[in-house]
């Protein structure tokens, strides 16, 4: 635990600033890892990286979908990530779990209040890529 205070105090200066540029914080590599304690541990530590930008405009949230973490996307919700976000394509968490045919991960930001009604730079909801991906019935979820 003593290594992850200071890796946190280090990156938190790096992450201050250089504010402009996106790049991996230590929380997406612990959520890119799928490594729940770490990744609870930089939340705790420093919750302003819990919504802060990556690379193509991703979050650890987006991140946690594609890896298919139920886990992480759960303490992530918890620490009050925000769901809404999007990422560079205009692509909310919403999305990548309607192209992803996660169910469980769509009830979890739906739960979290997740709006079915945001479009990506294409002009399609979530709904329209559960259905472009051949999710029909994870579709009837994301229905407005």
């Amino acid at each position: 635990m003593k290594n992850l205070y200071i890796y946190a105090a280090l990156a938190s200066s790096v992450v201050t600033s250089h504010a402009a540029v996106r790049y991996d914080t230590p929380l997406h590599s612990a959520v890119r890892a799928g490594d729940y304690k770490l990744t609870e541990g930089y939340a705790k530590l420093m919750p302003a990286l819990v919504d802060r930008e990556a690379e193509h405009g991703l979050r650890a949230i987006h991140i946690a979908i594609l890896r298919g973490d139920l886990e992480c996307l759960g303490l992530l919700i918890d620490f009050d990530a925000d769901v809404n976000l999007q990422d560079d394509h205009k692509q909310t968490a919403l999305h990548y779990a309607a192209i992803a045919g996660n169910r469980e991960a769509v009830k979890m930001l739906l739960r979290a209040r997740a709006k079915k009604t945001l479009e990506d730079t294409q002009g399609y909801t979530p709904f329209a890529r559960a259905i472009s991906a051949g999710h029909l019935k994870l579709a009837s979820l994301l229905k407005l």
